[in-house]
């Protein structure tokens, strides 16, 4: 059986794998997750039409847990295509500490 090509791209560059469930409770997606040198690269893909991905910050305030660290929200794009844009090294946008990532869909950065 062969692999899907993108998510072989993701396990060749070091991104764990996991199942991922939709708004209606079943595991129809996957949850890739790699850390990165200041970062944590992040995708969640639902079809070869349908991803997330975005660069988050490795720290977290917990006691607001479900607070995003994104300054925008993600946008939906190809799978492919997120995966390109999370696979190029991040570019820093001054010191805000903002990533742009948003060619493809790929929305991130700390605030």
């Amino acid at each position: 059986m062969n692999e899907h090509p993108v998510i072989a791209r993701l396990r060749a560059a070091g991104f764990l794998v996991a199942p991922n469930f939709d708004g209606n409770g079943f595991d129809s997606g996957l949850l890739f997750v790699q850390q990165r040198q200041g970062h944590m690269a992040v995708v969640c893909a639902y079809s070869d039409d349908y991803a997330l991905g975005a660069r988050l910050p490795l720290l977290r305030d917990w006691s607001r847990p479900f607070e995003s660290t994104l300054a925008h929200p993600a946008a939906v794009a190809p799978f492919a295509d997120v995966v390109d844009e999370l696979l190029r090294p991040a570019r820093s946008a001054g010191t805000s500490g903002e990533v742009d990532v948003n060619r493809a869909g790929v929305e991130g950065g700390a605030r």
